[in-house]
């Protein structure tokens, strides 16, 4: 590992520490990345100070998507937070691919990542407040694969049978939202560990109540 290398982790590690953020800004541009060094500064003095970040700050961006090394669909936005990106949404068909995935939290402090396609399904159609996710993959509204079922936050699990034969598990949450909010979680949890990142968005094994439930498909 370089110096940047080891200052950069140090910002990963820490994405509350401006401190960490501005050392690695400095030896940016010691050593060359003089755009990249300032438009990190600017912003974090910006947010410091507690106004919006300058014109000038923000004509430091290149065009497009040049400091990520990427070329994603239209539908793909992010979010600047002092000096690095923040937030992702994304179509799933982009983002959930492991080396992308692994690129951009290896360069960046992300705390969200959200796919824009992707939404949970209804455990009682009755009920359109309850809702959640099924494990399984990715073929219909409502399945996620079971490595992102495994890292969702708490909810409300239900073993669903349908005329006494065992359907599946369905971790339901008590609004859209709040299913949307642990989707985000988890995906989010899961890039971190792909570069060995600390995460608090895994579900504890104890965690959430287990009933049974008749769910018709």
């Amino acid at each position: 590992m370089t110096d940047g290398d080891l200052l950069l982790r140090a910002v990963l590690n820490d994405p509350e520490d401006d401190t960490a953020r501005l050392v690695y800004a400095d030896w940016l541009i010691e050593h060359g990345d003089r755009k990249r060094g300032e438009f990190i500064r600017g912003q974090v003095e910006a947010a410091s100070a507690g106004i919006e970040c300058p014109r000038e700050i923000w004509d430091l961006l290149p065009a497009g998507f040049e400091w990520l090394g990427l070329q994603p669909p239209e539908e793909f936005e992010i979010g600047w937070d002092r000096g690095f990106v923040d937030w992702i949404v994304s179509p799933r068909r982009y983002i959930w691919n492991r080396k992308r995935l692994q690129k951009l939290f290896s360069q960046h402090p992300i705390n969200s990542v959200e796919l824009c396609d992707v939404s949970p399904a209804f455990l009682d159609p009755a009920d359109p407040e309850q809702c959640g996710w099924w494990p399984g993959g990715w073929t219909v509204d409502g399945k996620v694969s079971d490595l992102l079922f495994a890292r969702l936050p708490d909810g409300e699990m239900f073993f669903c049978c349908d005329a006494g034969e065992w359907t599946g598990w369905f971790l339901q949450y008590p609004t859209w939202d709040s299913a949307r909010e642990a989707l985000r979680a988890a995906v989010t949890s899961y890039g971190r560990s792909l570069v060995r990142l600390p995460s608090s968005a895994f579900r504890q094994k104890e965690g959430g109540r287990i009933r049974k439930r008749k769910f018709v498909t």
